[in-house]
């Protein structure tokens, strides 16, 4: 619709120019609901430093269109609901356009079309999408959300911490993007649900005490690396966690953002929770029969697991999460004493295919490659070796 990419155009204007009247300009009811939130979207694009919008022209989600759609209805006063994918980039942390598809809804009043809303009930938030953000950052290290700067600040020493844990392992850390949302409602948003976050646990997200603390959201486009991952916190799952347990699920998800920006492929689940797990408790040097209390407990009941875990042990659903992390880290740490903290990481990066080091048109190596590559062995060893471990760290409970 041609009033539509007007609108958006001058948007795109608006923010390069910071022209906050030029974006008010486009709103249907500034003073309205949806018009609040219109501007705070403004203001958020501000704070994060974004300079720019992309309209149209980013790769369409499942089951999406690209470019814009949509139709008309006319009623006591015209109004058109269509889609439309927008694009930004945070200078300085993304290296690449995130997209996201959005529902927008133009009104037209004394024969001119304003945006009411870009944003449906449905359609994922993006950061500038919460209201009241604001901002904290360093170099490597870019803290946001709707709560006090002090809140904003504690998380961000928390996250340079973290910072330091990933590059003494992978020799390097990535330009991170956190959101610290005031509810879980808000998580849940970021997240693409109009609800809570679920316990379904995926790629990138930490437990806690039966509550999803923290994610990595971002997409990963085939046989490429991502390049604009946002971890976002959830706050009940933040407040049930000691100072050690926050320093955990932050490093956890900061070593998720830098293997996938550095990496091709993505790496099995149990790998990929396992190494992440493994880098973020290496410095707190905790006992491992009690960060596994969990899954010891069920070796004792049941035995050993026969397997490493699979995707169906870490869904809320069928699995047991909880376990299913404990068992990863566990595997991983296996891994780390046999051929040292530089085999596993370079297991994970010949499962992943580092950038720059392996063209994307090759293939993943599969697991029971990579090992025999690096330990001499495949995976019915690793597998043997995991469960003695179990046994012995239950056997001494």
């Amino acid at each position: 619709m041609a009033a539509l990419n007007e609108l958006l155009a001058t948007r795109v204007s608006a923010l390069a120019a910071h022209d906050a009247a030029a974006w008010t300009a486009t709103i249907a009811d500034p003073a309205g609901t949806a018009g609040v939130a219109e501007l705070a979207a403004y203001r958020g694009l501000v704070a994060l430093g974004v300079r720019d919008l992309v309209v149209g022209d980013g790769p369409p989600g499942p089951g999406q269109a690209g470019g814009t759609s949509g139709s008309a209805s006319a009623g006591l006063s015209d109004s058109w609901t269509g889609s439309v994918r927008l694009g930004y980039t945070i200078p300085g942390f993304d290296r690449g356009t995130r997209w996201v598809s959005r529902t927008v809804t133009l009104a037209r009043a004394d024969g001119r079309w304003r945006i009411q809303s870009w944003r449906g009930p449905a359609d994922r938030w993006e950061p500038f999408d919460l209201p009241d953000l604001q901002v904290v950052r360093t170099e490597r290290s870019l803290v946001a959300g709707p709560v006090s700067l002090d809140a904003l600040r504690a998380r961000l020493a928390d996250v340079e911490l973290g910072q330091d844990q990933v590059a003494a392992v992978l020799g390097r850390w990535v330009p991170a993007v956190v959101i610290v949302s005031a509810t879980t409602e808000q998580s849940g948003r970021l997240l693409g649900a109009a609800v809570a976050p679920s316990l379904s646990a995926g790629p990138g997200q930490a437990v806690s005490d039966g509550q999803l603390a923290a994610t990595t959201h971002g997409d990963r486009a085939p046989a490429s690396p991502a390049l604009a991952d946002r971890v976002i916190l959830d706050p009940v799952g933040l407040a049930q966690l000691t100072a050690a347990g926050r320093r955990v699920v932050l490093t956890h998800e900061l070593t998720h953002v830098a293997v996938r920006a550095s990496t091709l492929h993505d790496v099995p689940l149990w790998l990929s929770e396992g190494f992440a797990e493994w880098v973020a408790f290496r410095a707190e040097r905790l006992d491992p029969r009690v960060v596994a209390a969990r899954l010891l407990d069920r070796v004792r009941s049941s035995g050993a697991p026969t397997s490493l875990p699979s995707p169906a042990d870490f869904a809320g659903a069928t699995g047991d999460p909880a376990t299913a992390y404990q068992a990863s880290w566990l595997a991983a740490a296996r891994i780390a004493a046999d051929a040292g903290e530089s085999g596993l990481v370079r297991i994970v990066h010949l499962m992943g295919g580092v950038v720059g080091e392996v063209p994307s048109s090759a293939p993943p190596v599969a697991l029971d490659r990579a090992l025999r590559i690096v330990l001499g062995s495949g995976e019915d060893q690793l597998v043997a070796d995991w469960r003695g471990d179990l046994n012995r760290l239950a056997g001494a409970g």
